[in-house]
């Protein structure tokens, strides 16, 4: 035991929060986690609805840039995270903005398309829900008749 008295944070309370051996989060692993949660968000967008993805994806570039910037002013390492976060909203704009851009261009000929093979009852219907939506895609976007139907396209 030591014959110094204990020193308490204001307030009274004393405990881990006020250990001066565990250092307290600074901003740049706020900003690493920011980035890395809005980089996740921008990947689960881009499976569930894509139009949505480029948002997140925009944001997580932007923060983890802005937190390695700092990081590296202030020369000390990036928070946890940036990196990650810099590289999922890349990932997340590249991928993202064409398909949000393609979804967006065939909104009328993609839900035709799935209330088409909504009503198909057969093989045949479901070949043929497949044949108008390429045809209508083809007319969209000015492309030779049966042109798309060389390509082995799931749907």
């Amino acid at each position: 035991m030591t014959d110094q008295p204990r020193q308490e944070a204001p307030g009274g309370e004393s405990g881990p929060a006020t250990d001066p051996m565990i250092p307290a989060p600074d901003a740049g692993d706020r900003a690493g986690r920011w980035a890395l949660a809005l980089g996740s968000t921008a990947v689960l967008l881009m499976i569930i609805f894509p139009p949505a993805a480029p948002l997140p994806a925009a944001a997580a570039l932007v923060v983890g840039i802005r937190a390695r910037r700092r990081a590296r002013r202030a020369a000390r390492p990036a928070g946890r995270g940036t990196l990650a976060g810099v590289v999922m909203g890349s990932i997340g704009l590249a991928v993202s903005i064409p398909l949000a851009t393609t979804q967006i261009l065939l909104w009328g000929e993609l839900h035709s398309y799935l209330d088409c093979r909504e009503a198909a009852n057969t093989i045949t219907d479901q070949q043929n829900c497949k044949d108008t939506f390429l045809r209508e895609v083809e007319n969209k976007l000015n492309l030779r008749a049966g042109s798309l139907s060389h390509y082995n396209i799931p749907l």
